[in-house]
């Protein structure tokens, strides 16, 4: 069933979403006025179907849009994204949503860095790995879509380059089916 939400509490958009328990965290992105980085998150609680005001915000280095992030193990890793002036970073970085909760303010960890910095990228969880795929960067102008793909360890707390996508493509779903990523649509070099 379709329903209808209470607005968010801002307007924003090349953002992520990561949910934990009965909360989705909205993360990172841009606003819609001046194009900067909003370093407000933004919780939306589904049991009480109502947007919960806990004054959680990124600090400045923390601030990014055309990020993605994952779950594992009720730790949110947000991954990947640009600066505000769109370069492109190699940061991740995991909240603990629980701890984040009950202290009433935001607790982060610097995880493992990416190889190869990226924005407009997506990642999910196949086994015990998290996979980050494709995506662009700053350097060539975004002009070339990235057929990389990275698998991150948690254990390790490490990143590992992996056998790449047959086809370089940003901007697109990607979800895992049992053992496998089924990467969908997206932009490629044209």
């Amino acid at each position: 069933a379709v329903e209808t939400l209470p607005p968010a509490p801002r307007k924003r958009y090349r953002h992520t979403a990561a949910a934990y328990k009965n909360v989705i965290f909205f993360i990172g992105g841009r606003d819609d006025n001046e194009d900067s980085l909003v370093a407000a998150i933004d919780i939306f609680d589904t049991e009480a179907g109502a947007w919960a005001d806990t004054g959680l915000t990124l600090p400045e280095e923390k601030q990014r849009s055309d990020l993605t992030s994952f779950v594992i193990d009720d730790i949110i890793y947000v991954v990947a994204g640009y600066n505000p002036d769109y370069t492109v970073t190699t940061e991740t970085y995991s909240i603990d949503p629980a701890a984040s909760l009950k202290e009433e303010m935001l607790v982060t960890a610097t995880q493992g860095s990416i190889n190869v910095g990226r924005g407009d990228t997506q990642a999910a969880i196949v086994g015990d790995k998290a996979y980050l795929v494709g995506g662009f960067t700053h350097e060539d102008q975004w002009c070339n879509a990235l057929d990389t793909v990275e698998a991150f360890d948690v254990s390790k707390d490490a990143w590992t380059e992996v056998s790449g996508m047959q086809y370089a493509r940003g901007d697109k779903a990607v979800v895992s089916v049992g053992d496998r990523l089924v990467v969908i649509g997206g932009e490629a070099n044209t």
